[in-house]
């Protein structure tokens, strides 16, 4: 039996020097957040300092946890506020301008509350529906709604 040795082509070697390796990009500082929700579950994420909190709700909403089950992911962005130092955040601020410390690490996180606002199952044609006009009409005028004035209460609950 003769057993027969395979070889891996190389290339050939040539004279002409190798270009330079482009220089490696500088590790940019990121915007570490522990996010924490009403039921004490938490995930961290890395933003870029210049990130507006519209846009980090943004991005917490797209990649909400599946753990995340209470509070359930609302149905848009809207619905999320963001609190930091006793704060709610406004959506067009910066990270930066709110003073959440970029890091080179996430070991230290900074820890920030998602509230969720609370949401109708019933769409919004038909919470409009509800509603009441407000007039300062004789009582007689009052008694005479048209369809869409029936049905619902004007009382606000805060």
């Amino acid at each position: 039996m003769s057993q027969t040795a395979t070889s891996t082509p190389v290339a050939a070697a040539s004279s002409a020097p190798a270009p330079p390796a482009a220089p490696a990009p500088e590790p940019t500082p990121m915007v570490h957040v522990r996010v924490l929700i009403i039921s004490g579950q938490n995930h961290t994420f890395s933003f870029e300092p210049e990130t507006t909190v519209g846009r980090m709700k943004e991005l917490i909403w797209s990649m909400w946890p599946s753990e995340w089950t209470s509070p359930a992911q609302p149905p848009n962005p809207s619905w999320l506020r963001v609190l930091y130092a006793g704060r709610v955040l406004s959506d067009d601020s910066t990270l930066t301008s709110n003073n959440l410390p970029a890091s080179m690490t996430a070991s230290l996180p900074t820890v920030i509350h998602l509230s969720v606002r609370s949401f109708s199952i019933r769409g919004e044609d038909d919470a409009k529906k509800g509603l009441h006009r407000i007039s300062t009409r004789t009582s007689t005028h009052r008694n005479q709604h048209s369809e869409e004035d029936v049905g619902g209460c004007s009382c606000v609950i805060m």
